[in-house]
């Protein structure tokens, strides 16, 4: 029987999980300590499999880098005349009144973006003919900016895509990597063109990530990607991004579940997916009120949660390990901790506390500060359980048993129960 390696790569985690015969083998390990490809290579000598089986990835690489901002800048190609009209976005909301909108970050900059001289109506008529050989002369002006990445996003492209098409048969004939828009499907006009240039950002990334594994993968063995719409042979980012969640909505397919990762706090209800109001490494804030409370912030691992050693910036896990939550072994993570990094989290919160107090006031303790935002926390999903109207739920991920207690004392009248099932399980058990 062919052996199936499920894997999960994330931001700054990584899991395996694979079977061959009686054989099985996981881990999940911290990436600066141990790259995927040394993972892969490891589980493959362990796994002794007796022929070629098949590796499932379920990745979020690709929204982690747009997210942390952390890809190539490509090139746009739009239709003339809309050469700002991408980068415009949506407004970002304040919470306060300002005098000028808030935009999103875009993923390239505006001597990136060429305006193409063709028009398609929104009947999908034809008004103005792609002339290819226009397309020469931007061949030398992106070769100048060493742009590797391309991003085309015509007007209209979903109702005629012939004109991104024949763009991206040129592009790739001279060794550029191209997304079309025309590709991004269910989405507004705006978010379609944002998630073409972001995808393309992201390409670079994911690629490296992909030529170091190729690299440690024995001939014969198949290398298949979660996306969307199911298991694909395809490694673009554009396809692949949304494969973590499509992976665990297939084994949380009935019912409702929080999955607690280590990089994300995620929801699945009848296998509809969403982010949980609260992320592992959302990060504190001082608002106008005189307490500290939980920002729309997510920090990530980079430097990481100040119980890692490294960084300054409170999270949510900051307060989870002072509050004494994370005395479990959390394969991967629990090794990272710095014990003594408790006094410098509490002095960090009383710090915080001092700050925010009105004048003449005494500073709230540090531990009764992590209290009541460890409280805040709770509260928040609870308000999430409260609008769903649940009776029961389940829980999954490295993180649920640390979670679990905190929601069965807040929500007493709710069963729930505690599945044992990480991401690159479901990666491998889904594509079966």
């Amino acid at each position: 029987m062919a052996s199936t390696i499920g894997i999960w790569m994330g931001d700054s985690f990584a899991e395996i999980s694979a079977k061959a015969g009686k054989n099985q083998v996981s881990s999940r390990w911290f990436h600066p300590k141990k790259s995927l490809a040394e993972g892969l290579k490891e589980t493959l000598l362990k796994l002794e499999a007796s022929e070629p089986g098949t590796v499932v990835i379920a990745t979020s690489r690709a929204e982690m880098s747009v997210a942390r901002k952390q890809g190539t800048e490509p090139a746009l190609l739009v239709t003339t005349g809309f050469e700002t009209w991408a980068r415009f976005g949506h407004a970002t909301p304040t919470g306060i009144p300002a005098l000028r909108a808030q935009r999103e970050w875009f993923p390239t900059s505006p001597e990136k973006i060429f305006g193409i001289d063709e028009r398609v109506r929104a009947d999908g008529t034809i008004e103005k003919a792609l002339d290819v050989t226009e397309l020469e002369a931007l061949v030398s002006k992106l070769e100048l900016l060493k742009v590797k990445e391309i991003a085309i996003a015509f007007l209209h492209s979903e109702k005629f895509p012939k004109h991104e098409q024949a763009a991206a048969d040129f592009f790739r004939a001279k060794g550029f990597n191209v997304v079309l828009s025309s590709t991004m499907r269910g989405f507004d006009d705006l978010t379609r063109v944002r998630r073409t240039v972001e995808s393309a950002f992201a390409e670079t990334v994911l690629q490296e990530d992909l030529s170091k594994l190729k690299a440690v993968l024995p001939e014969g063995w198949k290398l298949e990607f979660w996306s969307p719409d199911g298991v694909t042979t395809s490694t673009s980012a554009a396809v692949v991004r949304g494969g973590v969640e499509a992976a665990l909505a297939k084994a949380f397919a009935k019912g409702t579940t929080y999955f607690f990762g280590l990089e994300e706090f995620l929801t699945f209800t009848d296998g509809q997916t969403s982010l949980l109001p609260v992320q592992p490494t959302t990060q504190i804030t001082a608002s106008q009120w005189t307490f500290p409370s939980w920002s729309g912030v997510d920090r990530g691992y980079e430097p990481g949660p100040m119980l890692f050693g490294k960084s300054h910036q409170l999270t949510v896990l900051d307060v989870l390990f002072v509050r004494d939550r994370l005395n479990g072994d959390i394969e991967g993570f629990s090794d990272r901790i710095q014990a003594k990094s408790s006094a410098r989290i509490l002095e960090a919160l009383f710090t915080l506390g001092k700050n925010l107090a009105e004048p003449g006031r005494r500073a709230a303790d540090a531990k009764e500060i992590a209290e009541d935002l460890e409280s805040a926390f709770t509260e928040r999903l609870a308000m999430d359980l409260a609008i769903r109207g649940v009776s029961a739920i389940r829980l999954a991920g490295p993180l649920a048993q640390v979670i679990a207690p905190l929601l069965q004392k807040r929500r007493p009248d709710l069963k729930f129960t505690v599945q044992d099932l990480t991401i690159a399980e479901a990666a491998a058990q889904g594509a079966l």
